[in-house]
């Protein structure tokens, strides 16, 4: 092969084929055959005589030079069969939306360069007009997709099917299935479909089905060039699994999109519905978002690379949605934040109440015991013996507000063999806390009393004074006490 740089371009005038690009690297091939020629769609660089200057491919030029949005392409070959003939479609930078039926089937670009389309052909299955069906696919196998020869690859099995399903025959000689009339009147009455059955791997995850009619398989061509074209069926033997491959035969009816910006690419079913009109639609870069979309039926590039019968959020709604978002969290935050502080403020406020509530019912109560301490008395009145002769004498209470003396009698003794403890005088200025404290005791000496004999107990605001009791007066407080 003979390389060189050429001026390229995809058709004959800038008006219907694009810009041409200069300096790209183009190859030619002397032989005897004649030959169809091939266009590379890679985003790989060609290295002629070092790694250290490297030709940048076509795609990647036209990206470079910002002509396309993506590096991205999609391609269907076209069928003759359909309609009044159908061309093919090869769209750089996008995809034409109005040639194929989506599906949410991604498929992962393998690392080999020259192999990148690979898929997993999960099963060939042939329909008849009369409802039968047939399996042509023993085993699942890895598939390559290439669009640079026209013809089927199975194994040897799967070709073995198709001849007794079909009633093909192989011939040595052009290593073809060569068909005669008669073969080819009988399968145009039954009508059979074979349906490509495709995934990701080999026998899980989603699946896409691509169905070809008879017709596609309907192909000729010529062994030299003045002969009679012959027809074929497109269908070869594969001598190992890396031979086994789709070609433009399965690409009539299959749609190819292959996203270099996600590393993947799609397989769709190609419609042919009248009237066929261009729906042209870019594939954005990775990190950008597909712009708003004037037609809502059509499909659209997935944040995974690959078409969507989903509809897509243009930038300045996903915008208007993420500024909306924010809008009413602060509001959220907002009012959490008003509550809390009105809730603090009233548990404030209730605490303060609280306090001072308490501080209130204290103060009442330590009035009203120094009140009561000072405005009462304890009497215990002790039931002397009648022969003794000796009367308790009650001081009047008829008047609360001043205390009467007693008439001097004289001096009462008490009866013989009792004891009289007198108790020490008390500081009219002592704490508070020491009159509890001698209150308390009281209380204690009372009890133990109480015990030994039966005594009288009253009140009384002016005085107490009971033969043969101890009297004790302080700080307003009388206390009794009866000595044993």
């Amino acid at each position: 092969a003979t390389f060189g740089l050429e001026s390229v371009g995809l058709d004959l005038s800038n008006a219907t084929g694009g810009p041409p690009l200069a300096n790209q690297l183009v190859a030619a091939i002397s032989g005897p055959q004649y030959s169809l020629g091939l266009f590379g769609l890679g985003r790989q660089p060609t290295n002629l005589s070092d790694f250290s200057n490297p030709r940048p491919s076509f795609l990647r030029t036209l990206y470079d030079q910002r002509s396309i949005p993506s590096l991205s392409w999609s391609y269907t070959a076209g069928a003759r069969y359909q309609s009044k003939g159908v061309f093919g479609s090869l769209t750089l930078g996008g995809y034409d939306a109005g040639r194929f039926v989506p599906n949410d089937v991604s498929f992962d670009l393998v690392q080999d360069p020259s192999r990148e389309l690979v898929v997993g052909l999960q099963s060939i299955i042939a329909s008849e007009s009369n409802g039968s069906q047939h399996l042509l696919l023993p085993s699942p196998h890895i598939t390559f997709i290439d669009s640079t020869i026209p013809y089927i690859y199975l194994p040897l099995d799967a070709c073995a099917l198709f001849e007794r399903v079909l009633g093909l025959k192989w011939n040595e000689t052009v290593q073809l299935y060569l068909m005669d009339d008669e073969l080819h009147r009988e399968l145009l009455t039954r009508k059979p479909k074979v349906t490509f059955t495709l995934g990701n791997s080999l026998t899980r995850g989603p699946t896409v089905d691509i169905v070809l009619p008879y017709p596609s398989f309907d192909l000729t061509f010529k062994p030299y060039h003045d002969a009679d074209p012959l027809r074929y069926f497109p269908l070869r033997r594969a001598a190992n699994d890396s031979q086994m491959t789709l070609g433009r035969a399965f690409l009539q009816e299959a749609y190819l999109i292959t996203n270099y910006e996600y590393n993947n690419f799609s397989v769709s079913q190609c419609i042919f519905e009248e009237p066929i009109t261009r729906n042209i639609q870019r594939i954005l870069p990775a990190g950008f978002q597909e712009p708003e979309s004037t037609s809502p039926q059509q499909p659209s590039i997935s944040s995974e690379g690959r078409p969507s019968t989903g509809s897509t959020l243009s930038r300045s709604t996903t915008i208007g949605v993420i500024v909306g978002s924010l809008v009413g969290l602060l509001l959220l935050l907002g009012i959490s934040y008003r509550l809390s502080i009105r809730w603090s403020s009233r548990r404030r406020s209730r605490a303060s109440r609280s306090s001072s509530e308490i501080r209130q019912i204290f103060a009442n109560r330590d009035d009203s015991t120094q009140s009561s301490r000072s405005n009462f008395s304890f009497q215990i009145a002790n039931e002397i013996p009648e022969s003794d002769g000796r009367l308790v004498q009650e001081i009047d209470t008829s008047d609360w507000n001043f205390t009467r003396e007693i008439a001097d009698n004289g001096r009462t003794e008490l009866p013989a063999g009792s004891v009289i403890f007198e108790l020490p005088q008390s500081n009219r200025s002592a704490t508070s806390d020491s009159a509890n404290q001698r209150f308390e005791d009281a209380h204690r000496i009372q009890s133990s009393v109480d015990q030994k004999r039966r005594w009288g107990l009253h009140f009384s605001t002016d005085g107490l004074l009971s033969t043969g009791n101890v009297i004790k007066y302080w700080m307003g407080l009388t206390e009794s006490y009866q000595a044993e």
